[in-house]
């Protein structure tokens, strides 16, 4: 039996990959609304209108972000899907109030300096990095099915 080549190493650890790079995604994105929930806040009122439903919108915004990353580090999920649709949920809100209010309005997803246009170029790139992770997930699985 030879040893696997350097590129079946990679195709193999890139699903892993790009689940820690979401959990750090997703545990960013928690702690900067920690620290700073104004920003999110004014936002979430945006998507949901405001007072007790703009703070529950945003307090399980937060807690799924935290609960995704802490799940996916400490491999109790297989972290792709779930960013899949965590990452698709939150692009669908900033949509929704960029055509409301614009894309210069911040949104609070990394911090109080990111605008939502800003946000829907970074989720844009990470959903193409999760389509990678999908890809290379079925590349090993098709090759486990042929060995």
């Amino acid at each position: 039996m030879t040893a696997p080549r350097w590129s079946d190493r990679v195709v193999r650890l890139t699903p892993r990959g790009v689940e820690l790079l979401f959990a750090g995604v997703w545990a960013v994105a928690a702690v900067t609304k920690l620290l700073d929930p104004f920003v999110a806040y004014e936002f979430a009122v945006q998507v949901v209108g405001g007072g007790a439903g703009a703070k529950v919108a945003l307090a399980v915004g937060v807690g799924l972000e935290a609960l995704l990353a802490t799940t996916i580090l400490f491999r109790v999920v297989n972290g792709l899907w779930p960013s899949a649709v965590l990452l698709g949920t939150f692009t669908g809100a900033l949509l929704f109030v960029r055509s409301k209010a614009g894309g210069a309005l911040a949104c609070g997803c990394f911090g109080s300096a990111n605008t939502i246009d800003d946000e829907l170029v970074t989720n844009a790139i990470l959903g193409v990095l999760l389509l990678g992770g999908f890809a290379a997930r079925v590349l090993v699985r098709r090759k486990e099915e042929t060995e």
